[in-house]
């Protein structure tokens, strides 16, 4: 596994001696603080202490960029774990890929848009995959647990990281004023659903990400049991 975040921000100084790692790292920083959308090589050569034409010696082009990044990011997840319980190495994954997303929250966007099959991504797949066929699933089950549990982690990201982009720059009051503008005789379920955000009931609570994760493999393990039980 890469470097940890904080590491990494202490490895990206100015003057510091240019290299592959160094540039993405950088990047990977820049894209931290000011999204994609603040992603140049001129800004980049400034974060890094560097001048931008020194830069394509080694990274080439945008395409070369991401697919760096994406990796970077990628090796700060845990693959799935060779265990005896798939169902246990799968979710510790997930958990962490989710976490590596929310560090990154551009990374999740940037997943989606065909970017090369690396081996930092190749890993990944294949450690799922591997941890899917060795806990019984085969065939199109099999093919189906690995999109199913795959797309559901992404899509969680992506929601996380665009709702979150929303709330930073919303009214601190936007969910007290959307619920005042609810006429509760007419929307009473929609009305209960916000204030009940909005004043939570007292002690621990399941997150849901972990609850519609725990809800998809219990039912990719029924699934599994039953086209395994001869009949």
């Amino acid at each position: 596994m890469s470097e940890s975040a904080p590491a990494r921000e202490a490895a990206v100084a100015p003057r510091a001696r240019l290299s592959r790692e160094l540039v993405l790292d950088g990047a990977v920083l820049l894209a931290d603080r000011d999204g994609l959308g603040g992603l140049s090589m001129r800004n980049l050569a400034h974060e890094i202490g560097s001048e931008a034409m020194s830069l394509y010696h080694y990274i080439p082009n945008k395409d070369e960029l991401l697919t760096g990044m994406m990796d970077r990011v990628l090796d700060e997840m845990s693959p799935c774990a060779a265990a005896a319980d798939w169902r246990a190495s799968v979710k510790a994954a997930m958990v962490s890929r989710r976490a590596v997303l929310l560090r990154h929250p551009w990374a999740a966007d940037l997943q989606l848009h065909g970017l090369r099959l690396t081996p930092s991504r190749l890993r990944h797949m294949e450690a799922l995959l591997a941890t899917l066929h060795g806990g019984g699933f085969s065939g199109a089950l099999a093919d189906h647990a690995y999109h199913a549990i795959d797309i559901s982690v992404l899509g969680w990201s992506l929601w996380e990281a665009r709702f979150d982009a929303l709330t930073r720059t919303a009214p601190a009051d936007m969910a007290e004023a959307a619920l005042a503008a609810i006429p509760r005789d007419a929307w009473p379920e929609a009305a209960g659903h916000l204030e009940f955000h909005l004043h939570p009931p007292e002690g621990p609570r399941v997150s849901t990400f972990d609850l519609s994760l725990d809800l998809l493999l219990d039912g990719l393990e029924r699934l599994r049991l039953e086209t395994s039980t001869p009949r």
